[in-house]
């Protein structure tokens, strides 16, 4: 993969991680973090980043292809260092410096040891995820002067504290009509916003296909380059199938997760009511939304490179 769609394809990767970082240092635990759990979090740290960084072993991380081995830990090491630092830097300002300066040195020296020309890519695009978002995390707590409790549980929580910042739930939908917003406003607070997830996953899935079809898209090139970077970031091989046809096989996947970032900006927009599912309403928009941001980036990238083939070639 070349050094920027090596960034994005670890970006998405890491959401999940970027996530865990960010309940780490909102909610878990919601009080301070006590002495013993310091001390277990930063020694465990230490440990993952000797392993994959090649202590005593360089030469097996020099043969390593794609995330195998010790590069499992990458996905680990973020959110246990947060509760690291969350113990060992109470005051943020100090956090913030020391985490991002630690993930920056991580970066650096994993690419120095790990010998793929994509290493700095896949590091820093990972880095990058989680470190913006446990940022956002740090600084929207601080927005709403939130503080963890010595000892317990705070009645209000960081949950709160987050929720305080985000739009209010008082969305009101453009009255079309009586029946037409009677009817809008049940369908989409039915099955806490389920319609909303399986409508817009149903349009992208055969919207998508019926543009593929009609020669539109490049062919549906998109699809088939990111199934070639994923297998080829998980070492499997790759799937031998022309572009229109792995459309019908990962599109569906594809529709469902980017239509889980439209569930969750409805659900927060107050489009519907989300019920206990509103917790995974973050997880669903970086998941949904950085899909979409890649695919847009691969898309553009082929559009420019046969656009300017066709120019050298004189076809209009």
């Amino acid at each position: 993969m070349n050094p920027e769609g090596a960034f994005v394809l670890a970006a998405i990767f890491a959401a999940p991680t970027a996530v865990a970082c960010a309940l780490a240092e909102a909610i878990v635990p919601r009080r301070r973090v006590p002495l013993w759990l310091t001390a277990i979090a930063t020694i465990a740290t230490a440990v993952m980043l000797a392993l994959v960084l090649g202590v005593g072993d360089t030469a097996e991380l020099h043969h390593q292809s794609g995330v195998g081995g010790r590069g499992i830990f990458w996905f680990v090491i973020p959110p246990v260092s947060t509760l690291a630092l969350r113990g060992l830097f109470p005051h943020q300002w100090t956090r913030l410096a020391v985490g991002t300066v630690i993930s920056i040195a991580a970066v650096k020296l994993g690419a120095m040891l790990y010998a793929r020309p994509d290493s700095f890519g896949i590091l820093a695009g990972g880095a990058t995820s989680c470190t913006v978002l446990w940022v956002a995390t740090v600084l929207l707590l601080r927005a709403v002067r939130w503080t963890p409790s010595e000892r317990g549980t705070d009645a209000t929580g960081s949950m709160s504290a987050l929720a305080s910042v985000l739009p209010p739930a008082d969305f009101t939908w453009p009255d079309f009509g009586p029946r037409l917003s009677a009817w809008f406003d049940a369908s989409l607070s039915r099955r806490r916003g389920l319609g909303w997830w399986l409508g817009t996953a149903l349009v992208l899935y055969l919207g998508i296909a019926l543009v593929i079809g009609v020669g539109g898209l490049r062919g549906g090139l998109f699809v088939q380059n990111q199934v070639w970077a994923i297998t080829e970031f998980f070492g499997i091989p790759n799937w031998e199938l022309p572009a229109t046809r792995l459309w019908w096989v990962f599109g569906l996947p594809w529709s469902l997760l980017v239509a889980g970032a439209a569930w969750g900006v409805a659900g927060v927009a107050g489009g519907f009511d989300p019920g206990r599912l509103r917790v995974v309403r973050l997880a669903a928009i970086v998941l949904g939304g950085l899909l979409l941001l890649w695919t847009a980036h691969i898309a553009w990238q082929i559009h420019t490179i046969w656009s300017a083939e066709e120019a050298a070639q004189g076809i209009h």
